[in-house]
């Protein structure tokens, strides 16, 4: 089952007022057939890989905000 959650703007990240953050959690296969071709900007994974990739956990907020 797909649910989605409204998330609140945070000091922190600065975000265009005509972009509302989702958060989608559920089945992939069930989850991407409801989501519009090229309505993606990121993805967040968790558990991250469980360390198969390096997401250089050591960065600062601000260097981390830079590559996005």
């Amino acid at each position: 089952m797909l649910s989605v959650t409204k998330i609140e703007k945070h000091d922190f990240i600065e975000l265009s007022k005509d972009i509302i953050p989702l958060i989608l959690q559920g089945d992939v296969i069930e989850s991407l057939q409801k989501i519009p071709d090229n309505s993606v900007s990121v993805v967040v994974t968790f558990p991250p890989y469980w360390n198969l990739r390096d997401y250089e956990c050591n960065r600062s907020r601000k260097s981390f905000r830079e590559i996005f």
